[in-house]
């Protein structure tokens, strides 16, 4: 397809030249005299066609606009979302810290209390048996 679309460019350039020549000829020839109105009609039916083949270039190069326009757009979503899924993986990990710090912290004063009362108990305990 694309090959086909860069061809068309090509062809589009030299087309213009090749109409100038066939003008010419058609002036040369009913300078010496010889009917041209068939090469005439010819040459307007020729060039009808050339400018459909000029206005589907056209449309290719705007559809072709279009699909890079597309392209970059996808291309900038993807980079957002990666950086986006990045964020949200660095404020988890934050989060998930923040609350295992919190249970490590809780379950040291809890294991310090448990130990501080059985300490008092044995304190009690000894006293008793004095």
């Amino acid at each position: 397809m694309i090959e086909l679309l860069i061809m068309l460019f090509i062809i589009d350039s030299s087309i213009d030249e090749h109409i100038e020549q066939a003008i010419i000829s058609i002036k040369s020839a009913e300078e010496f005299g010889a009917d041209t109105s068939s090469l005439v009609d010819r040459l307007k039916q020729t060039i009808n066609v050339i400018e459909e083949c000029k206005e589907c270039i056209e449309n290719s190069k705007i559809e072709l606009n279009s699909i890079i326009d597309d392209a970059k757009a996808l291309r900038e979503d993807a980079i957002n979302s990666r950086n986006l899924s990045t964020a949200y993986s660095y404020i988890l990990s934050v989060i998930i810290a923040v609350i295992i710090s919190v249970i490590v912290v809780y379950t040291y004063n809890k294991w310090k209390l448990i130990e501080h009362k059985r300490f008092m108990s044995m304190r009690i305990k000894e006293r008793e048996e004095e």
